[in-house]
């Protein structure tokens, strides 16, 4: 695919020396062979940051779904936590309860931090998913461009070769 584009720019540019009565002809040739060329690298510029954007996706979908895992497992020690402060458990006396107390505050401290960096983590993953969203929208519009100019490029060197075809038909007259 990549190779054919650049063996005619270069099978062209040898055989540019070899006559002149058909320079024109030859130079539409050169100009749809470099244009083929240039598209061909833009096709595979594409296909690479197309696949880098799909290991994005992908990677992004696996911290999604880990975020979830993560926020059941607080909220299942956020109910647990709940559910021995609201004292559920006897008590045997208040030296048991002042180390259950420290205990429960020293958990409800862990969790709590937990909870923090959950919620941190969620943050960023938000917003590494809106960054891949516009960085998408970027990429799409960069393809339209490239499309729109591809296709002006084609009526051009269309326009060229019958305005070449009408000039040659005419000095043969």
């Amino acid at each position: 695919m990549s190779v054919s584009p650049l063996w005619d720019v270069a099978h062209m540019r040898r055989h540019a020396k070899e006559s002149s009565a058909d320079s024109l002809q030859r130079r539409s040739q050169m100009v749809e062979a470099q244009l083929t060329a240039v598209l061909t690298g833009a096709c595979l510029v594409l296909i690479f940051v197309v696949r880098k954007l799909g290991l994005v996706i992908a990677q992004r979908d696996s911290l999604t779904t880990s975020q979830q895992a993560m926020l059941k497992q607080v909220e299942g020690l956020r109910n647990e936590y709940n559910r021995v402060t609201s004292g559920d458990q006897p008590k045997t006396g208040a030296a048991s309860a002042s180390d259950d107390t420290a205990q429960l505050k020293q958990k409800a401290r862990s969790l709590q931090k937990k909870l923090d960096e959950a919620v941190e983590d969620r943050r960023r993953a938000k917003a590494d998913a809106e960054a891949l969203k516009n960085q998408s929208r970027g990429l799409e519009k960069e393809y339209d461009r490239l499309l729109q100019e591809n296709d002006d490029l084609k009526r051009k060197l269309s326009r060229h070769d019958s305005s070449a075809t009408y000039q040659a038909s005419n000095k043969r007259d």
